[in-house]
């Protein structure tokens, strides 16, 4: 019987999500009617039948009355999730549950309020909100999913916490966010690897740390008095943690952060295991996630910006280089790259941002006359420009003032230039800068 409830709510769940995807989408225009649609497009029913023109209206208007088709929408995702935590125990098919959940609401969500993000960036919107889902689930219930692997066999845990370790990684260094048509590389925004693993990833894994700390010392002590240093702990290990998650964090934030650390820990020592042995182990278990899923979100994130700094300092050095001889020899710079070829390159080379490399993975050359532009897609939101120095005797003051506030408004006089990346560009005989930060935007 409990066999056949959960088949029916795995059912109805795949059934909702197709349903959505296909209801709430933004349809095709009258001219992409009369051609054959991609199989993967939405019809957007939501937005031609007249029935829910009504709806349709509400969204459009903004305010209060969208709250009317969010809510409309948002609740049959809602009453399944709480069908999913009572029918199930395991933190697999939970975890799942909750992943469903946040894909049905960003789908309801970009179909009514922001239709044309959906329109712009194609499968890859429900794609990022999919992933993203799933990077919050498997986050939160960490501990939960530690736990149901140890409890197999040595090799199917081994073989968990490898595939954990290798789809973080591919996330990490396969995403780059700033180039929308890239095929593979999903994410339209900073959405994955900023906010989902850098910030939310890493941020839930510093509070499974601390509270798995916290648990364990208020199980091993006992009493109020374990519990209160056990407590305490935590919230110093979740401030301790807070600068590797945000850039220069203020007085603030370290205590927004230690607080949560801190309750939390306490919730799980009190609502934990009665047993003194079995509540310390579950610390034991709850840290160790805590910090697998940190070092491993942190190793993929260095692993990432070792795969920009290759590209920047050696492979996009062998194309200045060339486009610098080429303009010594001919007088100007070449209209593209493929010029340089044969005789200042064997072939062009492509920047290599992690172990996949597609046709999309290239230089982007810009032929400015006197100067050019040279960027790449880089991972963490970045991407990578150089410039030579432009010949400002040819430009007036005024010219040069508006070049000056452009960057102000941009950020750009913000942004210190590295001395040994410097010191490396002067050695090739280049003057210029490069715009390739080995951090991501400050976003938070």
């Amino acid at each position: 019987m409990r066999s056949m409830q959960g088949l029916i709510y795995i059912l109805t769940l795949a059934a909702m999500l197709v349903g959505y995807y296909e209801f709430l989408g933004p349809g095709p225009t009258p001219s992409e009617l009369v051609e054959d649609l991609e199989w993967w497009r939405p019809y957007g029913f939501a937005h031609t039948w007249k029935l829910f023109g009504a709806l349709e209206r509400l969204a459009d208007g903004g305010g209060p009355g969208a709250l009317v088709p969010l809510g409309l929408f948002w609740l049959p995702p809602f009453a399944l999730l709480i069908r999913g935590f009572k029918l199930y125990r395991s933190a697999v098919l939970r975890s799942l549950s909750v992943t469903c959940f946040f894909v049905l609401v960003t789908l309801v969500y970009y179909g009514y309020m922001a239709d044309r993000v959906w329109r712009f960036f194609e499968w890859r919107s429900p794609a990022v909100a999919a992933t993203l889902g799933g990077i919050t689930a498997a986050s939160l219930f960490a501990p939960s999913l530690l736990q149901a692997a140890l409890a197999r066999t040595r090799v199917w845990t081994g073989f968990s916490l490898a595939g954990a370790l290798a789809v973080v990684f591919l996330l990490t260094t396969e995403i780059t966010g700033t180039d929308s048509s890239m095929r593979f590389n999903i994410s339209p925004w900073p959405v994955v690897t900023l906010f989902g693993l850098l910030l939310i990833g890493s941020g839930l894994a510093a509070f499974h740390c601390a509270a798995g700390l916290g648990t364990w010392l208020a199980a091993r002590l006992g009493g109020a008095r374990g519990l209160a240093i056990g407590t305490v702990a935590a919230g110093v290990l979740s401030a301790a943690l807070t600068p590797a998650i945000f850039r220069a964090p203020g007085i603030g934030t370290l205590l927004t952060l230690a607080g949560i650390g801190a309750i939390y820990a306490l919730v799980r020592a009190r609502i934990g295991p009665r047993s003194r042995d079995e509540a310390a182990r579950a610390g034991l278990v709850a840290l160790a996630a805590g910090v697998f899923a940190f070092l491993t979100i942190s190793g993929s994130n260095r692993v990432a910006i070792a795969y920009q700094t290759t590209a920047r300092n050696e492979t996009a050095l062998q194309v200045l280089v060339a486009l610098e001889r080429f303009r010594e020899d001919r007088g100007a710079y070449p209209e593209r790259l493929r010029h340089l070829v044969p005789d200042f390159l064997e072939e062009v080379p492509r920047p290599r941002i992690g172990l996949i490399l597609n046709e999309d993975d290239e230089f982007n050359y810009t032929n400015l006359g006197d100067s050019y532009l040279l960027e790449f897609s880089s991972v963490q939101w970045v991407q990578c420009g150089y410039s030579p120095p432009y010949d400002f005797a040819k430009y007036s003051d005024e010219d040069l003032d508006e070049d000056l506030e452009e960057d102000e408004e941009e950020g750009l006089e913000d942004q210190p230039e590295d001395p040994e990346l410097k010191a490396l560009l002067a050695d090739h005989g280049l003057e210029g800068a490069w715009n390739c930060q080995d951090a991501p935007p400050k976003l938070w």
